[in-house]
């Protein structure tokens, strides 16, 4: 799957399973290279999806005319 398709759940799942993977001993050095950059491209798309999460948790706080102290 492309890494601009994935979710952030898509993306967390998949690096679990390629940590796991990795950590299994018959794991060769050619498939740790290939798997360490998936696993790059999925941090990308974790850090984007967070970043724009952000981004939007703080235009709403922002937008929200009742202070939290109230509640």
């Amino acid at each position: 799957m492309k890494p601009d398709t994935l979710t952030y759940d898509q993306a967390a799942e998949e690096l679990r399973l390629i940590l796991e993977r990795m950590q299994q001993p018959e794991t060769g050095l050619e498939e740790l290279g290939t798997m360490t950059q998936r696993a790059q491209e999925l941090l990308r798309v974790c850090r984007t999806r967070l970043r724009q999460l952000d981004g939007e948790l703080h235009q709403l706080l922002a937008e929200d005319p009742e202070p939290l102290d109230d509640m």
